[in-house]
């Protein structure tokens, strides 16, 4: 990013070629990003100093319990079809392509809306795979580096394989693709929106 500028409005598909950086990527200063976050003396863990317990927006064709809202282990944000009420997988049911006719446009799932430290995530080992929180020794997780300046989510009909071996020698991780959409719009929970893929990552857990 050494001398690049911000890109124009239409983004080019060569970022390299083009020495810019998409508007929102990155920050002219730190302290333009403000963490939530405190120190613990004693141990020297980070733990979020504000939790955004409630009023987290899901996107329209979600269902979740009032018995186990957003802030509760039990939260489960549930896709419904057409009809509003038939559950349906946002893993396998949702399309990959919004129109076969254009591959350079993909479906993207919000998981994590820009600005929001829970760790969402689609559960694959839970019927219809909602969105829920993940937890760790029964305490709900955080992202621990600060609030993320883009939507977070996944892509439909993908899976990265962990029998397939990378040329650095590491391996799929079970999981869906992972997405950060950077785009200008905060996404809800659950929300779809038609992308187009600007590059790739490889990030090891």
């Amino acid at each position: 990013a050494l001398g690049a500028k911000p890109c124009p409005p239409q983004i080019p598909s060569d970022l390299i070629a083009a020495k810019c950086i998409p508007p929102g990527f990155m920050v002219d200063k730190g302290w333009q990003i403000v963490s939530d976050y405190y120190q613990r003396q004693k141990t020297g863990d980070w733990v979020p100093y504000s939790k955004q317990l409630g009023g987290l927006p899901v996107a329209p064709h979600i269902r979740s319990s009032a018995e186990q809202p957003f802030g509760k282990a039990g939260f489960a944000a549930n896709f419904v079809g057409r009809d509003g009420v038939t559950f349906i997988s946002p893993w396998h049911d949702l399309p990959l392509y919004p129109s076969p006719a254009n591959p350079n446009i993909v479906s993207f799932v919000c998981e994590i809306p820009r600005g929001s430290t829970a760790k969402l995530e689609v559960q694959k080992k839970v019927p219809h795979n909602p969105i829920m929180q993940d937890t760790k020794k029964g305490e709900l997780r955080y992202y621990s580096y600060g609030a993320p300046f883009f939507n977070y989510g996944m892509l439909p009909q993908t899976w990265e394989d962990p029998s397939k071996t990378g040329f650095n020698g590491t391996v799929g991780d079970n999981d869906p693709l992972d997405v950060m959409e950077l785009g200008s719009r905060t996404c809800r929970v659950g929300e779809v929106r038609s992308v187009k893929v600007l590059g790739d990552l490889e990030l090891i857990d």
